[in-house]
Formats: structure tokens, sequence, C-alpha cells
């Protein structure tokens, strides 16, 4: 159903907790990629990290944080992306984090420890936030 041409690899991780959820990643045939195996520690969060494979290569990171799950999987999300964006090419996390009160542009963390553990991690590994209009209500996506 998700490639009824087989134009892609797909990647899939699906949710074990619940029916339904988890996350993909589909690159097209013609390119050469791989997927990333995940430490078994990292099994309660849904994630995938897979390897474009190209003149540059590329690392791609895509996850998702239910709302109101709780600072353990944010946590582990956050010890992820330190442990697989420790890597000698670029790196580009895509998902949904449910860290809606992070204001990217003013560069603020929020109220919370919870989403300043987050919006440190990131920042301290370099990474920066190209996403800069709302994605749902007034919350920018992260």
């Amino acid at each position: 159903m998700l490639d009824p041409l087989n134009r892609f690899v797909v990647y899939r991780n699906d949710r074990r907790s619940k029916y339904g959820g988890g996350v993909a990643i589909l690159i097209n045939c013609c390119l050469h990629s791989i997927q990333i195996d995940i430490d078994s520690k990292f099994s309660e969060i849904e994630c995938l990290v897979c390897d474009l494979l190209c003149a540059s290569p590329v690392r791609f990171m895509v996850f998702y944080r239910p709302p109101n799950y709780d600072s353990d999987v944010l946590n582990s999300i956050c010890k992820c992306i330190e442990l697989y964006s420790s890597i000698e090419f670029s790196t580009v996390i895509v998902g949904d984090f449910n860290c809606g009160s992070i204001d990217w542009h003013d560069f603020n963390r929020g109220s919370s420890d919870f989403y300043s553990l987050f919006f440190n991690t990131v920042n301290n590994l370099g990474f920066s936030q190209y996403i800069d209009q709302p994605t749902r209500g007034n919350n920018i996506l992260a």
C-alpha cells in the first residue's frame, strides 16, 4: 500500500506498544541507502535511522513522540540523537517531537525542563530548525 509501483525502498518502524502509529522513510530505488540498526535500549521510541550513500552521504533520522508521553521517552530520543548523529557526514532530523512550547524564532526553550532537554540537545549538537511556519495551530514542528 505504501509503494504499489515499487519505486521506493521502504524503511519502517511500527509502534510496538499500541495499535497503529510508527515512522517510515521512503527512498527512491535509484539511490543507494541502508538502514542503521538502532540499539535495543531505544526500543520504546519511534525512530528510524538510514544513510543515503552518495558522493556526499547524508544520515536521516526520523522520530515521533506522541503527545503526553513522559520525560523518559524524550530523554531516550535525545540520547539516540546524540549517539547516531556523531558521524562524519551531514545529518538531517525530521519528525514530530510534540514540544510545542519551544519558540524557535526567539530561541526560547519554553517553561519546562522537559522541553529544555530537547532544545539543548539539538542546539549543542549544532542542528538548526528549518521549519519556520506553524504546522499545527500555533506550533512549529519540533
